[in-house]
């Protein structure tokens, strides 16, 4: 991992706690992002199915709106939704990451704490993603551990 600190106050442990965190942070990021893609995959096609159905006449009607219902019942939309909210929290705390190591200084507690409640509320509403997670980080092993911090 290659890290660019001008004129920092920050020790060893404080940098490599930052790392930790940025890297937490970031495989969240993709896992919520990857599955956000997934479900817009799914609504992209489903909407394209019943649509074809309904001009073509291919498919009776019938079936599109069974399409329909069954996106509703797996709340498609709405995990796709808590997907996106997802990752762009991850993003904001990137984001708060990267603010403390070009000022050099940060507050340990109130960062735990701010990652922790978006954590909370992650888990909280959106769906889960830890069953996919040691399928797509084995495809992307090399992508973590050349993470470039970007200060």
């Amino acid at each position: 991992m290659i890290l660019i600190i001008f004129f920092s106050d920050l020790n060893q442990e404080q940098i490599d706690e930052l790392i930790g965190f940025h890297k937490t942070a970031h495989q969240t990021w993709f896992l919520y992002k990857k599955a956000h893609k997934h479900y817009k995959l799914i609504k992209c096609a489903a909407r394209l199915t019943s649509g074809a159905g309904c001009v073509l006449t291919i498919m009776p009607l019938g079936a599109s709106l069974l399409i329909e219902v069954l996106l509703d019942y797996k709340n498609v939309n709405e995990n796709m939704n808590n997907c996106k909210y997802a990752y762009l929290c991850c993003e904001h705390q990137m984001n708060e990451i990267k603010t403390a190591f070009r000022l050099g200084t940060y507050n340990s507690q109130s960062l735990i704490y701010s990652m922790a409640k978006v954590d909370d509320k992650v888990i909280d509403f959106c769906p889960q993603v830890e069953n996919t997670k040691n399928i797509i980080l084995k495809k992307d092993e090399m992508r973590y551990q050349n993470v470039l911090l970007l200060i």
